[in-house]
């Protein structure tokens, strides 16, 4: 496939503003060419003292021609400093929005498919508030419970903790089998949460997308291994679930979710979880950038 070229067309247009979405005339080039992304595409979200951490799911990444410039200035709108992604179709995008993002540095999985294609998943990060030890995939042994390995890595945070970060694609899908495959592959989770959890390396936090809802009692059963020790674990998508709130735009469902050990409990204390309306405030997001929103938390940490 041959790069993907580097504008970004007048088809969006932001709902909360007179911007029409494309770059400011002018704009300086940074070192890789690359206007600067655009910081008032939507309302910042992200604080000066705090990590700001989300899961999203970039469908099909990229849509289109012009969608690494446009989720390079949404990222820089919203200001989030680690961004767990999912379904990354292609590698030269990836190298694009890294590319768009001067302030941000990018870590892919290396996995695909028996059949050499893929959905990869991985992490953005602001490189001088965060450093990430060498990621891993987890479990690539147990391709029916994880067609796509989970990815783990180490952030060390300025003024934070250090955290151990694990983001998942699970299996989608609504049969018997879909939901089967999810309950193992949350079964294998907990326990490997569990065993990574030392008195020395407390603090975890789980996120992604595990194309499962928590607002009934069936699909809610599947994340029992977390929900039976509330002790142990927070589920941070809880609250907003109750408030009517959703990540999955066409069933207005939350599919996205972001589970931390207990460790993490004062650094979390009256943190409120987000998700952007980005539906809203971007004329066809939908077709632009994804059918899924960021979820976003916040830890203070200054």
């Amino acid at each position: 496939m041959s790069r993907f070229v580097a504008v970004l067309t007048s088809l969006v247009a932001v709902a909360c503003g007179s911007a029409d979405g494309t770059p400011d005339a002018g704009s300086e080039l940074d070192g890789a060419g690359y206007p600067a992304p655009r910081t008032d595409l939507v309302p910042k979200i992200g604080t000066d003292n705090a990590l700001d951490i989300g899961t999203w799911n970039i469908e099909n990444f990229p849509r289109n021609t012009s969608t690494a410039a446009l989720v390079a200035d949404l990222i820089a709108s919203m200001d989030l400093d680690i961004i767990a992604v999912q379904e990354i179709e292609d590698i030269l995008a990836w190298d694009e929005l890294v590319e768009r993002l001067p302030d941000h540095d990018g870590v892919i999985s290396p996995h695909t498919y028996t059949n050499g294609s893929f959905q990869k998943i991985g992490f953005l990060y602001k490189r001088d508030l965060v450093e990430l030890t060498e990621p891993e995939m987890l479990f690539t042994n147990m391709g029916y419970e994880f067609p796509r390995p989970p990815f783990a890595t180490k952030a060390t945070v300025a003024g934070g903790p250090d955290l151990t970060l694990i983001t998942v694609h699970l299996k989608a899908g609504r049969d018997f089998d879909d939901r089967d495959r999810r309950t193992l592959a949350i079964e294998a989770l907990e326990t490997h949460v569990a065993d990574v959890i030392t008195p020395v390396d407390p603090d975890v936090l789980l996120l992604g997308d595990f194309n499962e809802t928590i607002t009934s009692s069936v699909p809610r059963a599947v994340f029992d291994p977390f929900l039976d020790k509330p002790d142990s674990y927070h589920l941070h998508t809880d609250q907003l679930a109750l408030e009517g709130r959703f990540s999955f735009v066409p069933s207005r469902s939350i599919l996205d979710h972001l589970i931390s050990s207990s460790s993490l409990a004062d650094e979390f204390a009256g943190s409120i979880g987000q998700i952007p309306p980005l539906h809203v405030q971007l004329v066809n997001y939908e077709n632009a950038v994804s059918d899924h929103l960021p979820v976003v938390v916040s830890m203070p940490i200054f």
